[in-house]
């Protein structure tokens, strides 16, 4: 009895986020959370800076590719999209890091936008949950270092990202290079603090479909290292 009422409830929510009149109410909550208030919050309190361009704005779908050294890293990320945009995009996340309650990943995927991943199913498993995303119509923002790793260092980038490209050769990445911002939240750290900083967005490429894993990944790590 408990599991049919569970999954008559899952379906409602389901039925819940897909009504236009929700659809229309949460984008108008994510534009006030997002390109006014975080944005707001880290421009005039913590000193970022944001250094846009319209490939963003010019597609329709992507995978946002960036380094990664900071909590905050999201939240600058999605300060930048594109209003219409942020239903649409959602941030890849481990979900035995930010999910570990039923509260807290109902409230992160309704306020984030997020898609949780569970790693202990593997690489396989995990690449095939954001490839459904791609082929739904979905953007994703992924950190294809893996996790937050020393500051200021770019690690080695894990293929993942390389496959999903390789999958969907039409879906462009943008690249998005963050900098300073393992200041502004260090790892270990609960509250951000002001500390010059900068989120500088790249110009949307695609692949050439004879482009190997190895190849895909050397672009996309040249890309990012262009944008210091």
């Amino acid at each position: 009895m408990q599991d049919s009422t569970h999954t008559t409830n899952y379906k409602e929510f389901l039925d819940l986020y897909k009504n236009p009149l929700f659809i229309m109410y949460r984008r108008a909550l994510l534009f006030l959370l997002y390109r006014v208030g975080m944005k707001s919050f880290l421009r005039f309190f913590i000193g970022m800076e944001f250094c846009e361009n319209k490939s963003l704005r010019n597609e329709k779908q992507y995978i946002i590719v960036a380094n990664h050294n900071s909590h905050v890293d999201t939240m600058a990320i999605l300060s930048s999209l594109p209003t219409k945009s942020l239903p649409y995009v959602h941030p890849v996340a481990a979900g035995d890091y930010f999910g570990k309650t039923s509260i807290t990943s109902l409230l992160i995927k309704i306020i984030v936008n997020v898609k949780l991943i569970n790693r202990k199913n593997g690489g396989r498993e995990t690449i095939e949950s954001m490839d459904r995303m791609l082929k739904r119509g979905r953007s994703i923002i992924i950190y294809p270092e893996g996790s937050r790793g020393t500051p200021g260092v770019m690690q080695d980038l894990k293929k993942g990202v390389a496959i999903l490209l390789k999958n969907n050769p039409h879906i462009p990445y943008v690249p998005i290079y963050l900098d300073g911002l393992d200041k502004v939240m260090p790892k270990g750290d609960g509250l951000p603090v002001p500390y010059t900083s900068k989120v500088t967005i790249g110009e949307a490429r695609r692949i050439e479909r004879n482009d190997d894993i190895d190849s895909i990944l050397e672009k996309i790590q040249n890309d990012l290292v262009s944008l210091k």
